[in-house]
């Protein structure tokens, strides 16, 4: 999976570069997300372990990466506007992801923590993107409180830990 990935990247990228049809590229780059997240996460489904692998972590962080930029490639100019729920619509498929992995194997699985973790920091880009800076504090807060309840329901130091940093940056926001 790795290395159909990248082999792809430069011809999706050249796609992009060339002035396509917006929502036409948006849905070319989320397929090619599901696609290279589907990769990242069989082996996981197959074979689970308690640690990660490398590979397939490295792949799924690729693949969020060049996901994000290829939609806000494709929502630029007058479809600027979309990138906001771009970024929305990454950040659900990602918790999808990763509650299903979690559902499955626990809520330690190492793999399907960092699918959400990955899912609750595209959620986090969001927001700025798509609702400007004065509601930015307001979604940091809520997104810490959420993660403060999973930290004391599930006794999960990764949570509280997140929404630690969370806080601290509406707190540093307001002052």
């Amino acid at each position: 999976p790795a290395i159909a990935f990248v082999l792809t990247v430069p011809q999706l990228a050249s796609y992009l570069l060339g002035d396509p049809v917006p929502a036409e590229a948006v849905a070319v780059v989320l397929g090619f997300w599901l696609v290279n997240a589907v990769a990242a996460g069989g082996e996981e489904a197959r074979r689970p372990l308690d640690r990660l692998r490398p590979a397939t972590v490295t792949l799924l962080l690729a693949d969020a990466a060049f996901t994000i930029w290829g939609g806000f490639t494709a929502a630029a100019g007058p479809a600027e506007s979309w990138r906001g729920g771009f970024l929305t619509i990454l950040a659900a498929a990602h918790l999808v992801m990763g509650l299903f992995f979690l559902a499955r194997h626990g809520d330690r699985h190492p793999f399907g923590l960092v699918v959400a973790a990955t899912g609750v920091a595209t959620l986090t880009m969001a927001v700025p993107v798509q609702l400007g800076a004065p509601v930015v504090p307001i979604a940091w807060t809520a997104e810490a409180v959420a993660l403060a309840w999973v930290a004391v329901a599930r006794r999960h130091p990764y949570s509280a830990f997140v929404g630690v940093v969370l806080g601290t940056l509406a707190l540093v926001h307001l002052v």
